[in-house]
């Protein structure tokens, strides 16, 4: 449920009147509320006078009428104002930022919009100037800011974020984004269709990424996210044998990079310092603190003067080829050699191997390189932690042992088939990895105990996850998936359908309802709050479909509106509106997930308690909130819809929402 909007922005620090063009059907409110009286709808395409803006509300006025709308649907243009200011080289600011991305959509400035007016702003706006048949002079005056606008207009068809090296951001709507969304499928964060739209669900899958690969989770795919994003789902190309050297290799920049510089030769700096591991910002172009600490660090290893500028020694050092031997890259992973000790500041063969290990094992994000950096080392430092190992991100013998030995265990227990939901023969334990281990992490994660992926890897996570599932069931906490453990845990397959489960609710409208033979238990009360059954039928007649309730997350405080889809055993819900999408996965912190959350639901003036969970899923009704489904509402003894078994983690979390009163 996706609705469209442009995302181009011009300056608009110097305009005198403003207008907004509806990029979308928007309701015009009486306030800053979608629980608001609604006055009219503004029909897309529909021009409105812009009073003000306030947060994501813009105050407009259409005719006789004036009201409130989402600032987000509307497409802003400014009259030019002869008495703006000008902006020039060393100026910081959003206006300036808002400047670099109209220079961005015209296709005269390459670098990110930093909102810090370096050289690279003042060569694109000189070169617009020429163009344009105005003063090269490089400083942006009014009739500049006039004539960017005014070619920004004209050009405002085409698509926002329509190059690859570009930063494409939510409202972005290009093939660029399509790309992004193929290699987000590709890398298993995203599970929807590639329409080259982007919206909340490829936001959330981008933050997903980027929080996973220890990036800034901010939901833009810049150049450092879509970097590795594609070293992860494409394979490398590096055994061609093209000069014996790989497809990536670029040139080491010419002459000396400082800080306060901005050109091309610095955004290639950047880049090789973030394949290395020293710089973990996005690589903008802008020389700021960030690469000159980045730079400094890189020196103190290599024994350079840590002057933090990049002369002509610390280039070649940094674009030093990494391995003479590239054809190491294709193929499975082998053994690490054990005899030798690696620690940061190595680069060599056993590096590569090393890192490789990582990369399968899930511990490290970046490319194998061959040279053993900060990332490498963080990447070793928690392998060890997680299993039992001294801390020290030096990979001595027992370390790389355990590396190598750990990756063939019990790997004769898989059968071939990746369908097949049996339960695993044998016993399965921290330091496992088999087909068997990814199987069992299947069915954790379909329970909605495991919410990392199913990795094949025995590891923390799963171990944790392993135990509260044995804690659930009333059998010994070990973390150890055993015979008994492992029966509970399949013991419902031979009676379901394979996509049954205790946690995983795929809603179905046209389902029946499935009472259990328990009576009806009475309702309670703590406070304000309504603790009621589900099969009462209480809250069926109070909220029929497509009526609206308010929900708020306990542990948050967030608020937003539901409104009710269907469900039978449960309740299926939608966001609203776009904001209550947005409120609903920052409860979640943008995460989807089966796991519950308690929540209070207030229904005609009555609250009750009950759990929410995380994963958009099924049919749709509400074609303009941002939101790809609905999702699960359950109440106390309410049933899932797939297996119609009582999901013991929201009836866990509906009694918290009961404790914790009104």
């Amino acid at each position: 449920a996706l609705a469209l909007f442009s995302t181009l922005r011009v300056p608009t620090a110097y305009a005198a009147s403003q207008v907004g063009t509806a990029t979308a059907n928007v309701i015009l409110r009486e306030g800053e509320s979608s629980s608001t009286k609604a006055l009219s709808t503004i029909k897309k395409g529909n021009s409105v006078e812009v009073l003000s803006t306030s947060g994501s509300w813009a105050k407009v006025k259409t005719g006789s009428l004036t009201g409130y709308v989402y600032l987000k649907y509307l497409t802003v243009t400014a009259a030019p104002s002869t008495s703006s200011s000008t902006l020039k080289r060393g100026d910081q600011g959003q206006e300036v930022k808002e400047l670099q991305q109209a220079l961005i959509s015209l296709g005269y400035l390459s670098a990110d919009a930093t909102g810090t007016f370096g050289s690279a702003t003042e060569e694109a706006v000189k070169k617009f100037q020429k163009n344009a048949g105005l003063t090269a002079d490089g400083l942006a005056g009014s009739k500049t800011l006039a004539k960017i606008q005014e070619k920004a207009n004209a050009d405002k068809g085409q698509s926002s974020g329509d190059s690859a090296t570009g930063s494409l951001k939510r409202g972005d709507e290009s093939s660029a984004v399509t790309e992004l969304q193929d290699l987000l499928k590709s890398a298993g964060y995203f599970n929807s269709e590639s329409t080259g739209y982007f919206g909340s669900l490829t936001e959330t899958a981008v933050k997903n990424f980027q929080r996973a690969n220890k990036l800034t989770a901010d939901g833009i795919a810049g150049a450092k996210t879509l970097s590795a994003l594609r070293a992860i789902t494409k394979p490398a190309d590096n055994s061609n044998g093209s000069n014996g050297s790989s497809g990536t290799t670029t040139a080491a920049p010419s002459g000396s990079l400082k800080e306060g510089d901005e050109s091309d030769a610095v955004l290639q700096l950047q880049k090789k310092l973030i394949e290395k591991g020293y710089l973990s910002t996005e690589a903008t172009g802008f020389f700021g603190s960030a690469t000159r600490k980045a730079v400094m660090q890189f020196q103190k290893e290599m024994n350079l003067t840590a002057d933090g500028i990049a002369g002509s020694k610390t280039l070649e050092k940094l674009f030093a080829s990494t391995s003479n031997n590239n054809n190491n890259n294709s193929g499975s992973t082998g053994s690490v050699d054990t005899s030798k000790s690696l620690k940061k500041g190595d680069e060599n063969d056993d590096v590569k191997q090393l890192q490789k290990k990582l990369i399968e094992k899930g511990y490290l994000s970046t490319e194998a390189t061959g040279f053993f950096g900060t990332a490498t080392e963080a990447a070793l430092k928690k392998f060890q932690k997680d299993n039992g190992l001294t801390q020290d991100g030096v990979a001595g013998a027992k370390t790389l042992e355990l590396l190598n030995g750990s990756a063939s265990k019990t790997d004769d227990n898989s059968t071939g088939s990746s369908g097949t939901t049996s339960a695993p023969a044998g016993v399965l334990k921290k330091g496992d990895e088999s087909d068997e281990v990814k199987k069992l992490q299947k069915k954790l994660i379909e329970k909605g105990y495991l919410s990392t992926e199913a990795t094949g890897f025995f590891g923390t996570a799963t171990e944790e996850a392993l135990k509260k599932f044995q804690k659930d069931k009333g059998l010994t906490q070990d973390g150890i998936a055993g015979t008994a453990t492992l029966n509970e845990l399949y013991r419902d397959e031979n009676a379901a359908k394979p996509d049954d489960s205790a946690n995983k609710d795929e809603g179905n409208d046209s389902e029946t309802a499935t009472p259990p033979d328990e009576p009806v238990q009475d309702s309670k009360t703590n406070g304000n709050v309504v603790l009621v059954d589900w099969w009462s039928d209480v809250i069926v007649n109070n909220l029929k479909r497509g009526e609206t309730a308010e929900v708020k997350d306990v542990l948050t405080g967030i608020t937003f509106t539901i409104a009710r889809y269907g469900g039978s055993n449960h309740l299926d819900a939608e966001p609203l509106t776009p904001e209550d999408s947005r409120k609903y996965f920052e409860c979640f912190g943008y995460i989807q997930t089966w796991n519950a959350r308690p929540i209070h639901i207030t229904i005609k003036g009555v609250t009750y308690a009950a759990a929410m969970n995380g994963m958009p899923h099924g049919g749709e009704r509400i074609a303009d909130n941002d939101f790809n489904g609905q999702f699960c509402i359950h109440f106390l003894n309410s049933r899932t819809h797939g297996g119609n078994q009582v999901n013991q983690d929201m009836q866990k979390q509906i009694m918290v929402a009961f404790e914790a009163g009104a």
